[in-house]
């Protein structure tokens, strides 16, 4: 058992409640030794579910292929692993709810900006550490020393997604120039604005113009009306599928006749079930990770594993790997640390699990203890006209 504050002296009468909170549910545990919790914060329900939900699957995946396999191996015992989850439709105070909730866990898991900022006020004093798949810089610049990546950071990864779609284009024959940009209203967006538009300038493009939005709002007019003034060639779009598909019908609708180009959404057939205006597909370019490519032989198996039409969406948008992965690179690290209580250990063990883990199916090539950052590769991919299949644009692998 973690060690707490005082003021955490009751947290497990409070704990042995929340089982009846419609808000969190549990993962499957057997007896036996203590388990080693893992508290996920993801949107089950609103404009993202489908994303969070997907997510959720993939932690789910790789909980019951650990405890199958037996548990976590930490000094010749063995651990059950428990993923308890928490709906908090990424709105900052509900990630605040949840994180209070499930801070016994030795690590809490989000798969947003917006779910994980709001954590990072505690995770340190409550000594869980907060894995997220944030892309925003400062995630990592703030010196606490329990957060940690799982997916690429905004200012190594923007660069080169300015020169892809510059090539994309020439590629494609496309006026793409100038681009507006929708940014979310998290600490995300200004961040990939900021990088973003600090690229594309320098590659000879313009910006014609900002909207801020959430991911609750449904009516997007007022922001796309002022952004298509700027009568720009492409929208980049800052959130995940279902949103980004709201802001892609709705623009479509107002006349906007360009290119999109989404930053964290990378699922093309994954989208069309959102979207009412089919011609939108086949001018939607995304970042991709490896796990995009089933040409690549560890990826090719675990889609092929993993072929049941309930996994169908989650794959589809690319979340259900970065569940999966982030709960076997934990597992892996509290197995190499030999412990299941001390979290700094934990954390500085991810690096030589990184090194042992296997598949890595997102391909991330390097950890770096001391901010929780990491590299990975990224690729640029866009999604057919006929919207049933997601194409990586060629001569990148």
């Amino acid at each position: 058992m973690k060690k707490r504050a005082i003021r955490y002296g009751l947290v497990l009468s409070v704990l042995s409640a929340l089982g009846s909170l419609t808000a969190c549910g549990g993962g499957g545990n057997s007896g036996g030794d203590e388990p080693i919790k893992i508290g996920i914060i993801t949107p089950l329900t609103g404009n993202a579910a489908a994303y969070g939900s997907g997510f959720w699957l993939g932690v789910q995946a790789a909980e019951n292929e650990i405890n199958k396999s037996g548990g976590v191996l930490v000094n010749g015992k063995r651990h059950k692993v428990q993923a308890t989850v928490c709906d908090d439709q990424f709105v900052p105070s509900k990630s605040v709810s949840c994180g209070q909730k499930l801070s016994e866990s030795l690590m809490i898991y989000t798969p947003a900006t917006q779910s994980s900022f709001p954590l990072m006020g505690f995770n340190q004093k409550d000594d869980f550490i907060l894995m997220s798949t944030s892309q925003t810089p400062t995630f990592t610049a703030q010196g606490n020393k329990l957060v940690v990546r799982s997916t690429y950071n905004l200012e190594r990864q923007i660069p080169d997604l300015a020169r892809l779609v510059g090539e994309y284009a020439k590629k494609e024959k496309l006026t793409l120039k100038s681009v507006a940009i929708m940014e979310v209203g998290s600490d995300f967006g200004p961040a990939f604005t900021e990088s973003f538009s600090k690229a594309w300038k320098a590659n000879g493009g313009t910006i014609t113009g900002t909207a801020t939005y959430d991911t609750v709002t449904t009516d997007l007019t007022s922001q796309l009306t002022s952004l298509l003034r700027g009568n720009p060639d492409a929208i980049a779009i800052t959130t995940v599928c279902q949103s980004a598909a709201l802001v892609m019908d709705q623009a479509r609708h107002l006349g906007f006749k360009g290119t999109f180009i989404n930053a964290v959404c990378a699922g093309g057939t994954g989208m069309t079930k959102y979207m009412s205006n089919a011609d939108i597909i086949g001018s939607n370019i995304s970042t991709v990770k490896t796990n995009a490519f089933d040409s690549i032989p560890v990826v090719g198996a675990f889609h092929k594993k993993y072929s049941d039409e309930k996994y169908k969406s989650a794959i589809e948008q690319q979340i259900f790997e970065f569940g999966y992965f982030g709960v076997e690179w934990f597992a892996k690290a509290v197995s190499t640390a030999g412990t299941t209580s001390d979290s700094a250990k934990v954390h500085a063990a991810l690096e030589p699990a990184l090194q042992n883990l296997q598949p890595n199916i997102l391909g991330i090539t390097k950890y770096f203890p001391d901010t929780g950052d990491i590299e990975m590769t990224t690729y640029l991919a866009q999604t057919k006209p006929d919207g049933k299949s997601f194409d990586p644009l060629a001569g990148q692998k």
